[in-house]
């Protein structure tokens, strides 16, 4: 009898292991759909699509493997939270706050991410397709193999974003210049995590054309005054 018992013991055990470890807490999940706000909450594996959490407080929350597909997230406060691999395809995210959220390998397809907040946010392996990023904040990023295929990043700012092996980027971005190398942010303002930056990056072209009449830039670090032609200088 107890070989018997022993035996489908051993049957049933990798049934369990199979068992994701990550479940939300129901307390946890009545309280935001109570209140609006539920920080450092575990919402792991949640199933919120099409929710309405409009300015809700999520900040630093465990959403792993959130089902947050179609939901409204419009100014919704997501900084540091835990987003890996959540599902927020063709979700309303306009001006929300993912200031060093952790969002590798997420759903964002279709998403709207307008003036959105993902400085410091980790990308990693994030699906981007058709996602509308337009003026949204995303230096410091790690965009690392993400897929951007058809996105739109009019006016987006990735000063410092490490889009190192990322797929469907624009070769032309509007209003701003592709460069490489290393990235060092301003003193005191370095990352929530410590990582480095670095990579392919996008800064923001800050130089207009002179007016008609109007000297042209110097070029000879102050050694010569401005206006001068180039070829007058020793």
């Amino acid at each position: 009898m107890k070989v018997k018992i022993l035996f489908f013991a051993l049957l049933l055990a990798p049934l369990y292991l199979a068992t994701p470890a990550t479940a939300e807490n129901p307390a946890h999940v009545k309280q935001l759909q109570e209140t609006n706000k539920c920080p450092k909450c575990d919402l792991s594996g949640a199933d919120l699509k099409g929710a309405n959490l409009s300015d809700a407080d999520l900040q630093g929350a465990n959403l792993i493997g959130a089902n947050l597909s179609n939901a409204i997230l419009e100014r919704a406060n997501l900084m540091s939270a835990n987003l890996v691999g959540v599902d927020l395809s063709n979700a309303q995210m306009s001006r929300s706050i993912l200031m060093g959220a952790n969002l590798i390998e997420a759903n964002l397809s279709n998403a709207n991410l307008i003036s959105a907040d993902l400085r410091y946010a980790n990308l990693v392996a994030a699906t981007l397709m058709n996602v509308n990023l337009t003026n949204s904040e995303l230096d410091g990023a790690n965009l690392v193999g993400v897929n951007l295929s058809s996105a739109n990043l009019n006016g987006a700012n990735l000063l410092g974003a490490n889009l190192t092996g990322a797929t469907g980027l624009p070769f032309d971005l509007p209003g701003a210049a592709t460069t490489r190398g290393p990235f060092t942010p301003p003193p005191g303002s370095g990352t929530p995590d410590g990582r480095e930056s670095g990579g392919s990056r996008v800064v923001p072209s800050q130089k207009t054309p002179p007016r008609r009449g109007e000297p042209r830039e110097n070029r000879n670090n102050g050694n010569v005054p401005t206006g001068i032609p180039e070829t007058q200088q020793k």
